[in-house]
């Protein structure tokens, strides 16, 4: 009997510690890094990370499972002028992650970047809601990948397409707004690729 009590006290302490939401706090005005705060996260512990003023850097978010990454007061996170890394360029790149939601922000991309937003590696059931990009292309979902696009405004003033999907990725969309670039140039609000990739509005 003892034993069972035991194991049910150890059981509930797991599931408080596992529903355990209380939120990381970044502040990038104050030279704070979202970077840096999630490399102290244990990525498989549901987690908010809420973040305010602007962020410039690459942000990734690799191996998360429920994690939620929230802007607060206009926050945003911004490319560097610096070199960008070598491969295709997200501004924040969402790899290899489950159940992440990414909610009321704005993300700035440089031409030099391939995208504002990258999502790919197989991530499943990401949540983009009340989130802007403006710059070079806008939102790409690759590799498998599943994603939800709510109320999100895309903004491109250079690149093609403001969501793109490719190699079989699921993309379903709600509200928001494309917007291309003000130029004579041919852009594509979404690019679909011809691998069963699908969007769904």
């Amino acid at each position: 009997m003892l034993r069972v009590i035991a194991l049910a006290t150890l059981v509930l302490a797991s599931i408080r510690a596992s529903a355990d939401t209380t939120p990381v706090s970044v502040n990038c005005d104050a030279g704070q890094s979202l970077n840096r705060a999630l490399a102290k996260l244990d990525k498989v512990t549901p987690v908010t990370v809420k973040f305010q003023g602007t962020c410039t850097e690459f942000v990734v978010v690799d191996g998360f499972n429920n994690l939620t990454l929230r802007g607060i007061n206009g926050a945003s996170i911004q490319q560097p002028a610096t070199t960008p890394p070598a491969g295709p360029v997200y501004v924040l790149s969402v790899k290899a992650s489950r159940s992440v939601t990414l909610l009321g922000f704005t993300v700035q991309s440089l031409p030099s970047a391939f995208s504002a937003v990258g999502v790919g590696k197989g991530s499943t059931d990401v949540l983009l809601e009340n989130v802007k990009t403006n710059g070079s292309w806008g939102i790409v979902i690759y590799e498998a990948s599943q994603v939800w696009l709510v109320n999100v405004n895309v903004n491109i003033t250079s690149g093609f397409a403001a969501v793109s999907a490719f190699d079989k990725s699921d993309v379903h969309i709600a509200g928001g707004l494309l917007h291309r670039a003000a130029d004579s140039a041919y852009h594509a609000g979404l690019l679909v690729g011809s691998d069963m990739s699908r969007c769904r509005e």
